[in-house]
């Protein structure tokens, strides 16, 4: 008569895996470089999370990774994982104020064009300038507008606001007017191809926050987008 052999338990213990083990036998594991960084915040996490879980609307076939990759780039920058972005809020001693005027549109995909002033806040000193841009992207709408946007960038000006980023948008309407949130990550460092294509291994800073209200048409009361845009910069005036 034949005998079944119960399951046995099996216990892994990981107490004495080290770094060199990991990166000898798990390619893709990363570890956060260290340095000045923080957590996103509340407001920042809310904005992140809504941008790319709507991407998995655009792209079904990566519905499934998609929510996960909210999770993990709204995590603290202390932890580290597996295969996903290292988000992190870059922060230093100077600081870049734009304001100006834009206008989007599109259905399913938008277009955008904007263009203003900056004041870059040197230590010391600063610089006053006009700034012009374009930008492409994705939305989850359908309208237009234009209207006046404020922004905040997280270090000089010829860092943070000029050159290529990726801008993560929260629009809710409001009868005509639309009052938006930005939020702006750092982009690959791709000058051959634009809009900037994400490259391995890149993992995105966030460089700065806008805010903007416009009047226009909009379909459905909210909207969330993603956009890859290029800012170019007209100095006019420096202080010492």
């Amino acid at each position: 008569m034949a005998t079944t052999e119960a399951p046995r338990q099996v216990n892994v213990n990981f107490g004495r895996l080290t770094d060199a083990d990991i990166a000898a036998n798990i390619g893709r594991a990363v570890r956060p470089a260290k340095g000045r960084r923080s957590a996103p915040g509340f407001g920042q996490q809310t904005l992140i999370r809504g941008a790319i879980e709507a991407l998995s609307t655009i792209s079904p076939a990566r519905a499934g990774l998609l929510p996960s990759l909210a999770l993990m780039a709204t995590r603290s920058a202390s932890i580290s994982y597996i295969a996903g972005p290292a988000l992190s809020v870059l922060r230093g001693g100077e600081f870049t104020l734009a304001e100006g005027i834009v206008g989007s549109g599109g259905a399913g995909l938008t277009a955008g064009m904007g263009a203003g002033v900056y004041a870059w806040m040197k230590r010391p000193g600063a610089e006053l300038g006009f700034y012009g841009s374009i930008s492409l992207g994705y939305m989850t709408n359908i309208g237009f507008g234009a209207g006046a946007c404020v922004s905040v960038m997280f270090g000089p000006a010829p860092a943070m606001l000029g050159g290529d980023s990726i801008a993560l948008e929260v629009d809710i309407g409001i009868d005509v007017l639309t009052v938006s949130g930005l939020l702006y990550l750092s982009a690959p460092s791709v000058t051959s191809v634009w809009p900037p294509v994400i490259a391995p291994g890149y993992s995105p800073q966030v460089i700065g926050i806008g805010f903007q209200v416009t009047a226009g048409m909009s379909v459905l009361p909210a909207n969330i987008a993603v956009s890859a845009s290029r800012t170019w910069l007209r100095p006019a005036a420096s202080f010492p």
